[in-house]
């Protein structure tokens, strides 16, 4: 398996507390079949929150992450990236050069608020399309607007986004209007990436199997691999997706 949505990078954002924290949710994650995993801590500015996190002090932590991973010999390969908030200016972050793909690539995972509205959140998408990026769109069983009109996800797959659903949703961990959706949108087969979000060890665990295997009793083998291995890899190499 291959994860794109990780919180592991240290004193960043609400995942790792500290570099030993983020080495044993990596040996955790290959124990459980996991041979990369993207760190994409939340990426904001001052001007979203109270959280400021510059590209430059985001790099500067994973390189020390991945120092130390390599200091350590752990067997699993890490990437960067990030988990952008969505703001109504992405022209401008994309000008400033403040946007943070995976591992380079063309491919950018992006979350909102919750409560967001729609047509503010395609109007962002549309930003970073026309800059000549692909968005993924991080958990969207869990967007009030998507749980309120799930048929609204065909707009932005139309516009050239990619679905990525939390691991814990299909199992019940963010609540039943989550797990419902996530089931939708597999079964209708439109999710492109199964990820952890994980946070540390206990909090969302990088472990991934339990989700692999209840998805694997339900959904085609071939679309199960898809979702854990062949499209992560995809991204990682900056090849198109389907």
């Amino acid at each position: 398996m291959i994860d794109i949505h990780c919180h592991l990078i240290p004193n960043i954002d609400d995942g790792a507390e500290s570099i030993e924290e983020a080495c044993e949710m990596l040996s955790l994650a290959y124990d459980a079949g996991t041979l990369a995993m993207v760190a994409t801590p939340h990426y904001y500015n001052s001007s979203q929150c109270s959280v400021d996190s510059s590209r430059a002090m985001v790099c500067e932590a994973y390189r020390r992450l991945k120092e130390e991973v390599a200091r350590r010999r752990l067997p699993i390969n890490i990437y960067l990236g990030a988990e952008q908030f969505g703001i109504n200016d992405m022209l401008g972050l994309v000008s400033a050069n403040e946007i943070i793909t995976i591992n380079s690539s063309k491919y950018v995972l992006i979350e909102f608020d919750f409560c967001d509205d729609i047509r503010r959140v395609n109007y962002c998408l549309t930003q970073l399309i026309k800059s000549g990026y692909v968005p993924i769109v991080a958990h969207p069983e869990r967007y009030e607007f998507f749980q309120e009109s799930p048929y609204s996800v065909y707009d932005i797959l139309d516009l050239g986004c990619l679905l990525q659903v939390n691991k814990g949703s299909p199992l019940g961990r963010y609540g039943n209007d989550e797990e419902r959706l996530s089931w939708w949108l597999l079964e209708h087969q439109i999710v492109h990436f199964i990820a952890s979000d994980c946070h540390g060890i206990d909090r969302r665990s990088p472990d991934m199997r339990e989700s692999r295997s209840i998805l694997s009793q339900v959904l085609p083998a071939d679309y199960v691999q898809e979702l854990f291995y062949e499209n992560p890899m995809s991204v990682l190499k900056n090849e198109d997706i389907l």
